[in-house]
């Protein structure tokens, strides 16, 4: 019998993993039934009330100062109804991230706020480019960043699991640094987490291809859009990217194609990593301090 490689390990191991994080399947199911105009709203309370934390959360955003003063709700069907289904989505997002992401990555050398607030920027990068291009769905290109790194998680768990004393450099690429461990990149398991959660295969694909020289190229207009945030985003330990007033270069490709196809400039895209960085910082002082 072959000897298990540590890509085998992993896969055998990333079931274990997904089975950690219920909550992802509910944003799952939730989103199906956000997204059909047949659903009920009593149906869409009833799944995200199965887990009293989530529902908990989810109130306390809906009565938050971001979505008005004055009008207080104590259920969740009305809340889905005072905040419209996008929303929902979103909140449904963070609330899960944040919940998967407070942990420390030690593998990598990531604390839980510095992986938390790059995803929840990284989400708030998809938003904004999707609202300004127009050129993907905006649910879609939210949960895509949003999701972007969830891959290292199962990579930190199964490390951890495994006993291994490996530890990113950085210095190394975190993609040969990972391939080189475990056998696979964050991106292709974080495809693979998100299709055994039934996230949007659309979500999934974008989050598995965000790294392939390939995708840019592809038709898919959210897989290219995840393919040009990962080339102008960080990748690694970079908080103060995230702050106002960070002087790290933007290096944008003006023959990308997502470039090319949305008009974009390099002028352009500072100006959406500005916007980004005001609505990071406004999510983050009216939700999370």
């Amino acid at each position: 019998m072959p000897t298990p490689t540590a890509r085998d390990l992993f896969l055998d191991a990333i079931g274990t993993i997904g089975n950690l994080y219920p909550a992802p399947r509910t944003l799952g199911r939730a989103l199906a039934l956000l997204r059909d105009p047949d659903s009920d709203v009593a149906d869409i309370a009833a799944l995200i009330g199965q887990d009293p934390a989530l529902a908990a959360d989810v109130l306390r955003c809906a009565n938050s100062a971001a979505y008005g003063v004055g009008v207080h709700v104590a259920a969740i069907d009305q809340a889905v109804q005072k905040i419209g289904s996008s929303e929902t989505i979103r909140i449904l997002g963070r609330v899960i991230t944040q919940g998967m992401t407070r942990q420390h990555l030690a593998n990598y050398g990531i604390d839980a706020e510095d992986f938390w607030a790059e995803s929840l920027f990284n989400g708030i990068f998809m938003e904004t480019l999707a609202r300004t291009t127009r050129a993907v769905d905006i649910d879609d290109a939210y949960l895509a960043g949003l999701l972007r790194f969830i891959g290292r998680l199962a990579i930190n768990q199964t490390m951890h699991a495994f006993g291994a004393g490996v530890f990113w450099d950085g210095v190394e690429s975190l993609s040969a640094w990972e391939q080189s461990n475990v056998g696979v990149t964050h991106a292709e398991a974080g495809g693979i987490l998100l299709r055994r959660w039934q996230i949007s295969d659309t979500v999934a694909l974008a989050v598995e291809s965000q790294d392939w020289i390939e995708s840019a190229e592809s038709p898919i207009a959210i897989v290219q859009a995840l393919h040009f945030a990962a080339s102008v985003l960080p990748s690694g330990l970079e908080p103060a990217f995230f702050t106002t007033g960070s002087e790290r270069p933007v290096a944008v490709r003006l023959q990308d194609p997502f470039v090319r196809a949305n008009g974009l400039s390099e002028e352009g895209v500072v100006d959406l990593i500005e916007q980004t960085r005001a609505d990071f910082a406004r999510v983050r002082d009216e939700h999370y301090r």
